[in-house]
């Protein structure tokens, strides 16, 4: 499948803040002192996710406790048998419903996103 995300600045502003240890700036800025007052220029950002998933693989799959015994001694197990049951419906439902563009699982995914990373980026000058 394909997913694309698009960063959406809906404002930048100027303003003095105290500047802060950050993993991904610290790359970039490596020369930027912690706990010290200067300019920083903030932007404000929306991240939007779209994207279809168009291909679903489970290659691995293992079922445990299948397994039929009498007296406590191993007679025979199917799970082989479910779990080649439990694929073929698996590929069968992914054949009939891909490609899949769900809105909901792409606002979630927007919200983790959001979450994580937050709405704002202070970058010192």
């Amino acid at each position: 499948g394909d997913v694309f995300v698009k960063v959406i600045v809906h404002s930048v502003r100027l303003e003095a803040r105290v500047t802060q240890e950050n993993p991904i700036l610290g790359i970039f800025l490596p020369e930027i002192s912690d706990g010290i007052q200067r300019p920083h220029l903030v932007f404000k950002f929306h991240i939007k996710v779209d994207g279809t998933v168009t291909k679903f693989d489970i290659s691995r799959f293992k079922l445990t406790g299948c397994q039929f015994s009498l007296l406590g001694i191993k007679m025979f197990s199917h799970c082989n048998l479910v779990e080649k049951l439990v694929l073929k419906q698996v590929q069968d439902f992914t054949r009939k419903t891909l490609p899949l563009n769900n809105a909901d699982i792409t606002r979630q995914i927007e919200k983790a996103i959001k979450m994580r990373v937050g709405d704002e980026i202070a970058i010192p000058l």
